[in-house]
C-alpha cells in the first residue's frame, strides 16, 4: 500500500536505468505508479531528469546511455546538448534547480536547455538530507 495520498513517485538513477525492474516490482506491490528515468549530467545547464513516455523513447534513452558508457570512463559521463537533442523525442524532462551560489547561473542555463530541447519540461524541488545523511532527520 502506498503512503496515504501518494499515487505516483518518479525514480531516476544517475546515468543509468539500473535497478528499475526491482523498483517497478516494489511499486506494483504498493499500488504506486512509478515512472522511471535517468539523470544526465550535461555540458550546459542543470542535469535534466529524462523520463521516457513510451517504449520508443525508452529505447532511445537506453541507446544514449549505452553509447556514452562505451566511450567514456565510468563516472565521467558528460552528455552534449546535441546528443540530448537527438534523443529527446518522447521524453519528459524535469530539471532540479541548484541551491546556493549556483542559482545565479541557473536561469540562463535553463533557458538554453529549454530552447534546444523541444520536449515537455518541468521544474522540481529537492531537499537534501541534513549533514549529507542518506536518511531523513528524526522528527522533533
Amino acid at each position: 500500500m502506498a503512503a496515504p495520498g501518494l499515487s505516483a513517485a518518479g525514480i531516476t538513477n544517475r546515468h543509468s536505468l539500473a535497478g528499475i525492474v526491482r523498483a517497478h516490482a516494489a511499486a506494483r506491490d504498493a499500488a504506486l505508479c512509478l515512472p522511471a528515468g535517468a539523470r544526465l549530467d550535461c555540458e550546459v545547464g542543470p542535469p535534466p531528469l529524462y523520463y521516457p513516455r513510451d517504449c520508443a523513447a525508452s529505447g532511445s534513452l537506453r541507446r544514449l546511455l549505452t553509447r556514452e558508457q562505451r566511450h567514456t570512463d565510468k563516472g565521467k559521463y558528460r552528455f552534449l546538448l546535441q546528443d540530448l537533442s537527438v534523443h529527446a523525442e518522447g521524453q519528459v524532462l524535469i530539471v532540479l534547480p541548484p541551491s546556493g551560489p549556483d542559482i545565479e547561473a541557473f536561469t540562463p542555463r535553463l533557458a538554453t536547455l529549454r530552447n534546444r530541447l523541444s520536449v515537455p519540461f518541468g521544474l522540481a524541488d529537492h531537499r537534501p538530507y541534513p549533514g549529507g545523511s542518506t536518511a531523513p532527520a528524526p522528527p522533533g
